[in-house]
């Protein structure tokens, strides 16, 4: 270990070796179990962390209050900035890049979601089986229900419109739609810069083609057939889809409820705010979010996230693989089970991570007042700055570069412990050998 400040820090472990670089943490209790964690400078304030059998990277997120259970996972995130977010992850990839989410309640199992730069205010989406895509459409208000299907959508204008979409492709490019209901089976329907006022279609076996939509107030209900939008601005849609492909370019996402089974959602620089998100057996990627007060929930999944800013989010996720770059963390909870778990420059305060079977990796954290509950895993530190931190780890590897310690209490059975250049004051250590 190479010159961190420890202060009234507990350090137990077990057959490891934890590598740590310049880190400051206050009040922060470790434990960990058969683990290697990368922590590369977040700040991190009263976060408690619990990996178990994991690999975890973060890289310069600041999170608050934030608690992160993690079991068999891999998670990247990168710069999101996540409010009061409750994130459930089970079996997944999750990418997000640079979305901006309040209060959105995420729920997704076994699916990839992509999400590039979407404004998403109070958006509820409910995702299984899927890989969705959206690039900047305006959603405010909106509940999207996608099921065993692909979406694509780019640049309407969509104010209070409910889509209900099975097993379909809907083409739409750029048409003006006030309260319209749009009801389709088994079709392909081509229409080009139409002005649309209160107008119902149905339309059985066609071939639909749109153009240039701005959709206020529309209802869509499409089933069996391919959906295509462009530049959509989306308030308080209701997005009901199965079995189809959806892709959307740049949503704008306000109280939006998005569900969606067995599908690919694509979605680019979201802003949510207030959204929940459930999503089952997808792929999810979302670029650029900002996350406030959102509950995310994934089950065997992929989730990618870039650049989120979490506080007060609550992270749940199981037996997935979750990419976050650079997220700011404030009151998040985060629970991943069996995932890889990756996050890029965090600032965690007040934050519990639980752990399990996943790798983890945090590069450059600071740590106040955190617990971290590490088994079976890899762990890696770099700079972390410890005060009253406690740490406990079993049969792991745990490599720490520059602490400096005061008050703090080292238990070490079994393992290889890599210390350089150490001020310690009050230590006890058991069975390790200390560089």
């Amino acid at each position: 270990m190479t010159k961190p400040n420890y202060n009234n820090s507990n350090n137990n472990n077990n057959n490891c070796r934890k590598q740590m670089t310049k880190p400051n943490y206050n009040n922060s209790n470790n434990n960990n179990n058969n683990c290697r964690k990368q922590m590369t400078k977040p700040n991190y304030n009263n976060s408690n962390n619990n990996n178990n059998n994991c690999r975890k990277q973060m890289t310069k997120p600041n999170y608050n209050n934030s608690n992160n259970n993690n079991n068999n996972c891999r998670k990247q995130m990168t710069k999101p900035n996540y409010n009061n977010s409750n994130n459930n992850n089970n079996n997944c990839r999750k990418q997000m890049t640079k979305p901006n989410y309040n209060n959105s309640n995420n729920n997704n199992n076994n699916c990839r979601k992509q999400m590039t730069k979407p404004n998403y205010n109070n958006s509820n989406n409910n995702n299984n089986n899927c890989r969705k895509q959206m690039t900047k459409p305006n959603y405010n208000n909106s509940n999207n229900n996608n099921n065993n299907c692909r979406k694509q959508m780019t640049k309407p204008n969509y104010n209070n419109s409910n889509n209900n979409n099975n097993n379909c492709r809907k083409q739409m490019t750029k048409p003006n739609y006030n309260n319209s209901n749009n009801n389709n089976n088994n079709c392909r329907k081509q229409m080009t810069k139409p002005n649309y006022n209160n107008s119902n279609n149905n339309n059985n076996n066609c071939r639909k083609q749109m153009t240039k939509p701005n959709y206020n107030n529309s209802n869509n209900n499409n089933n069996n057939c391919r959906k295509q939008m462009t530049k959509p601005n989306y308030n308080n849609s209701n997005n009901n889809n199965n079995n189809c492909r959806k892709q959307m370019t740049k949503p704008n996402y306000n109280n939006s409820n998005n569900n969606n089974n067995n599908c690919r959602k694509q979605m680019t620089k979201p802003n949510y705010n207030n959204s929940n998100n459930n999503n089952n057996n997808c792929r999810k990627q979302m670029t650029k979010p900002n996350y406030n007060n959102s509950n995310n929930n994934n089950n065997n999944c992929r989730k990618q996230m870039t650049k989120p800013n979490y506080n007060n989010s609550n992270n749940n996720n199981n037996n997935c693989r979750k990419q976050m770059t650079k997220p700011n963390y404030n009151n998040s909870n985060n629970n991943n089970n069996n995932c890889r778990k990756q996050m890029t420059k965090p600032n965690y305060n007040n934050s519990n991570n639980n752990n399990n079977n996943c790798r983890k990796q945090m590069t450059k954290p600071n740590y106040n007042n955190s617990n971290n509950n590490n088994n079976n895993c890899r762990k890696q530190m770099t700079k972390p700055n410890y005060n009253n931190s406690n740490n406990n780890n079993n049969n792991c590897r745990k490599q720490m570069t520059k602490p400096n310690y005061n008050n703090s209490n080292n238990n070490n059975n079994n393992c290889r412990k890599q210390m350089t250049k150490p001020s310690y004051n009050n230590n006890n250590n058991n069975n390790c050998r200390n560089k």
